[in-house]
């Protein structure tokens, strides 16, 4: 491959590259330089589609995919209306695909003005059990990079949040793309969705709106209900 050129997902070149260094870990930073031009990540169907040749790099030679992206434009302003796993430019089918999702921002002080300290905040964990914290560390002038311990109740929508000035969207469409998001790798039992929504600030009232209007199958095995996630429809 001649060097310096980009090895674009779902090339032969890069299944070269898989194939000649059986990478245990493969970062694309940020991925929009690696898909195909004319590919529509703001769409479902497209975004799916350019992807999925990266599952299955990963499954064949048993490594760790990372995508790196930007916060889009409403939540880096402030502004995010809905729950962090949707902070990522593109469709939420993207963070569908993904496993685990973290973001990273600037912790504020008590007036609101951004610090030196950065968090990263986990929006999104199907890989361990439990609740996982927020990993702090400084970059500033005087110190450079250094680690900063860890904060169990800091979360990812709290770094992007504008404090009162925030003009949030409605509850039950941040609910909605709550929903669609979470279901859009696997089904989910009833309670976790509820636990879920707690934590991202819906109440079971909304949420439970929101699903009557996506029109979401609740299916009981056993003793247990689980939410389908053939019926949720991606979000463009």
């Amino acid at each position: 491959m001649p060097e310096g050129r980009i090895p674009i997902i779902g090339s032969s070149e890069l299944e070269h590259l898989f194939q000649a260094h059986k990478p245990d870990i493969v970062v694309f930073d940020t991925v929009n330089y690696f898909v195909p031009p004319k590919s529509n990540m703001n769409s479902a169907n497209d975004a799916l589609g350019t992807l999925y040749p990266l599952k299955k790099l990963a499954t064949k030679y048993k490594s760790t995919i990372t995508l790196n992206t930007h916060v889009g434009k409403l939540a880096a302003a402030g502004n995010a209306g809905s729950h962090s796993v949707n902070f990522g430019v593109g469709s939420v089918a993207i963070s569908g695909m993904c496993r685990s999702i973290w973001t990273l921002g600037r912790v504020k002080d008590e007036n609101g003005k951004p610090t030196y300290i950065r968090a990263l905040c986990p929006s999104k964990n199907n890989l361990v059990a439990g609740d996982l914290p927020c990993l702090l560390f400084e970059l500033s002038p005087e110190n450079g990079f250094l680690w900063a311990g860890l904060d169990y109740d800091l979360t990812a929508t709290e770094l992007y949040s504008s404090g009162e000035k925030s003009t949030r969207a409605p509850k039950k469409t941040e609910a909605k793309a709550f929903i669609t998001a979470l279901l859009s790798d696997s089904d989910k039992l009833s309670k976790v969705v509820a636990q879920e929504a707690i934590k991202a600030g819906i109440s079971i009232e909304t949420l439970n709106d929101a699903k009557k209007e996506l029109n979401i199958i609740s299916e009981k095995r056993g003793d247990a209900w689980w939410w389908l996630s053939k019926s949720a429809n991606p979000l463009p």
